[in-house]
């Protein structure tokens, strides 16, 4: 894995992690699709690369979406709401790979994402021991440089790719939902 995978893996995995109860412990919340896809840089490869971890975490049992539901309702660019019903989590993720050139004037109804009981057990196990960038303020000039000096957990990273291995979501070929060309009106 490249070290700004690892690193952005870390981040919005620590996204579940948004509050504190009064007892000062973590609450593990839902977020939308659109906050968890929020990439240090702004590169189709960055956006890929969050694609096919929703993919590996879903196939992985990680996360789940409301009701059971596949997520659907991505409105992006398009005035037919049916044109982006999905069935299944390959189709959504390939809708969702090809509508990067959309991404900054997005519109939707998101799916939430919810992290599952292993998941949130990974987390909480390494949580003290991760460092976070926060992308609201960061300068974007000096994202490889804080990408450089970033200590990635890599106990963390190791089981969540054993996770995937196991399942056989390895990571590779990010770009498997491209590969076909489909027109979208």
């Amino acid at each position: 894995m490249k070290k700004w995978e690892a690193v952005a893996l870390q981040e919005f995995s620590q996204w579940f992690i948004m509050d504190v109860d009064d007892d000062r412990e973590w609450i593990f919340t839902d977020m939308t699709l659109g906050t968890f896809m929020q990439p240090l840089k702004d590169t189709k490869e960055y956006w890929i690369f969050f694609v096919e971890m929703i993919y590996k975490l879903y196939k992985c049992d990680l996360i789940e979406f409301p009701d059971g539901e596949f997520p659907i309702r991505m409105l992006v660019g398009t005035k037919n709401l049916e044109e982006f019903y999905s069935n299944s989590i390959e189709e959504f993720c390939y809708l969702l790979a090809n509508r990067f050139e959309y991404r900054k004037n997005d519109y939707a109804h998101e799916p939430y994402i919810y992290p599952k009981e292993r998941y949130r057990e990974l987390i909480t196990k390494y949580e003290n021991d991760m460092d976070y960038i926060s992308v609201w303020y960061i300068n974007p000039n000096k994202i490889d440089e804080e990408i450089e000096n970033f200590k990635v957990n890599e106990n963390f990273v190791n089981e969540i790719e054993k996770i995937f291995e196991e399942s056989g979501v390895e990571w590779k070929d990010k770009e498997k939902f491209l590969g076909k060309e489909k027109i979208i009106k």
